[in-house]
């Protein structure tokens, strides 16, 4: 199954877990090192941003989105020749690193990489469509 069939197979606001990969370009003095960062969580999909408990709370006016455009309502995003999955976080979040495959504490990967400023946790992520390599939900990997 693709991913997009995937998701939109879920019931629209039900949890699943998620295993997203990303490489990470690290700072110049790294340059050498392969950094990656594994994501396992829960997460939802189907659901429209304006209609979280959060954002209903805070009365911002919701718009368009601030880049891309909607392939597929409100799964998939393109911009640029790339696709991007919608996806909202749930409460279960753990974060691994390897730098050159093998695994490190996280502070030692951060010191490598670009400095982020400090930020809660978004309501939401747009994830390459390649970085989302496994997706279960009640036992079943609906991700092949």
């Amino acid at each position: 199954m693709n991913k997009l069939n995937a998701l939109q197979s879920l019931r629209k606001g039900s949890f699943a877990i998620a295993r997203i990969i990303s490489k990470k370009k690290p700072l110049k003095a790294y340059a050498q090192h392969d950094i990656t960062k594994v994501v396992l969580c829960t997460v939802r999909t189907g659901i429209e941003y304006r209609n979280q408990k959060e954002v209903k709370e805070s009365g911002k006016e919701v718009g368009s989105l601030p880049w891309g455009e909607w392939e597929a309502y409100p799964y998939l995003i393109t911009h640029k020749g790339n696709r991007y999955l919608r996806l909202y976080i749930g409460q279960s979040m753990k974060v691994v690193y390897f730098i050159d495959g093998v695994k490190v504490a996280a502070n030692v990967a951060k010191q490598m990489l670009p400095k982020n400023k400090p930020s809660q946790k978004p309501l939401c992520i747009t994830v390459k469509e390649s970085g989302l390599v496994s997706l279960k939900q009640k036992g079943k990997e609906m991700i092949k």
